[in-house]
C-alpha cells in the first residue's frame, strides 16, 4: 500500500517504468501485491521497468530508436572454465585462477550448457554466436562486444563489492586451450570501456543488479555499467539465483521474445513471470521475482 496505493493510475497502467531511490533498488516490485488483487503479484500483470534515474529516461529513450537491424540476433557466453583441473583442460597446469587466489572458488556452471541448448532452435541459422568452454574468455566478449549483435546472454558467476564496486566483477574462462591461466575477471571498470551498441544484455549471473546507491544515478552494479557501455536494455539479478529454475526463467523468456516479432523485452519478462507462476515448481516468488530490466 505505501508503494502503489498513492499512484491511482498504476490500476490502469500497462507498462510501469520505476525509478527507485537509494535502497529501494533492491526491492522486487515484481513480487510485491498489486493494488487491485491483493493476493495476486503486480509482477503478474504487468510489463516492469526500472531506470537509474528520470533524467536517464530521454537517453534511452533515444538509444531505442537509433537502433538498425543486427546482423547476430544472440552471442551467448556459457559455461566458463574456472579451475586449472577442470576436466576439459588436457593438462593440469599447477596454476590457480586469479578468484582463486583471493580465496573465492567458483564451481563449474554447466547449466549454461543448458541455457545454449534451449536457446539454439530459437535462432535461424548463421544469425548466433556461440562461445563456451576456453572460448568464453574476456578477450572474446570485447571482441564482440562492438560488433552488430542485438541480443548479448552472459551465463557466468558473479560477484558485488559493495565497498569498492569497480571491482565487482563477471568471471569468463580463466584459462585459454593451452591451460595457460588468462585474465578472466571482467570487472564494472571494464565494462565501462567498452563498446556495447546491442539492445539487449542479459547478465544470466547472481546479483548483477545490487550495487551501493550513494547517489541518485542508481546502484553501482554491473547492470549499470553495461547501460553505461551503450546496451539499451539490461536484465539482471537481485539476488542468487537458483541454477536449475534458472534455465527454465530464460527459456521461456527468450522462447518468448525470440518467437515473435512483436514481443518486446518486457513483455517477454512478464510472459515468463506468468509461465515460471503457473508452473507449480517454479511458482515461489523467490525463482522469477529476481530479474529485473533496467533501460526503455
Amino acid at each position: 500500500r505505501m508503494v502503489w496505493g498513492p499512484i491511482e493510475e498504476i490500476r490502469r497502467a500497462g507498462r510501469v517504468i520505476i525509478a527507485a531511490d537509494g535502497v529501494l533498488h533492491r526491492v522486487p516490485f515484481a513480487a510485491l501485491p498489486s493494488p487491485h488483487h491483493r493476493n495476486r503479484a503486480l509482477g503478474l500483470e504487468q510489463e516492469l521497468m526500472q531506470i537509474p534515474s528520470a533524467s536517464a529516461l530521454p537517453l534511452l529513450r533515444s538509444r531505442v530508436r537509433a537502433r538498425g537491424k543486427p546482423k547476430v540476433q544472440l552471442a551467448i557466453f556459457a559455461d566458463p572454465v574456472y579451475h586449472a583441473r577442470d576436466s576439459r583442460m588436457r593438462r593440469y597446469s599447477g596454476k590457480y585462477a586469479l578468484h582463486e587466489e583471493r580465496g573465492l572458488p567458483l564451481a563449474r556452471l554447466q547449466e549454461g550448457l543448458q541455457e545454449v541448448h534451449a536457446l539454439a532452435p530459437l535462432v535461424e541459422p548463421g544469425e548466433s554466436l556461440t562461445f563456451t568452454g576456453f572460448r568464453a574468455s574476456k578477450a572474446a566478449l570485447t571482441e564482440v562486444a562492438s560488433g552488430n549483435i542485438r541480443f548479448l546472454h552472459l551465463s557466468a558467476h558473479a560477484r558485488v563489492d559493495e565497498y569498492n564496486p569497480e571491482t565487482s566483477w563477471i568471471a569468463l574462462s580463466q584459462f585459454d586451450e593451452k591451460g595457460e591461466r588468462q585474465e578472466g575477471l571482467l570487472s564494472l571498470h571494464d565494462i565501462y570501456r567498452l563498446d556495447l551498441p546491442v539492445e539487449l544484455v542479459f547478465a544470466a549471473a547472481c546479483e548483477t543488479a545490487a550495487g551501493p546507491a550513494p547517489g541518485r544515478e542508481g546502484p553501482m552494479s554491473l547492470a549499470r555499467g553495461f547501460l553505461h557501455a551503450g546496451a539499451s536494455r539490461v536484465v539482471a539479478t537481485l539476488w542468487q539465483v537458483q541454477e536449475e529454475s534458472a534455465v527454465e526463467y530464460v527459456r521461456f523468456f527468450y522462447g518468448s521474445l525470440l518467437g515473435s516479432e512483436t514481443v518486446t523485452v518486457p513483455r517477454a519478462l512478464l510472459l515468463a513471470r506468468q509461465r515460471m507462476a503457473r508452473s507449480g515448481r517454479w511458482q515461489d516468488p523467490y525463482h522469477w521475482a529476481p530479474y529485473v530490466m533496467y533501460g526503455m
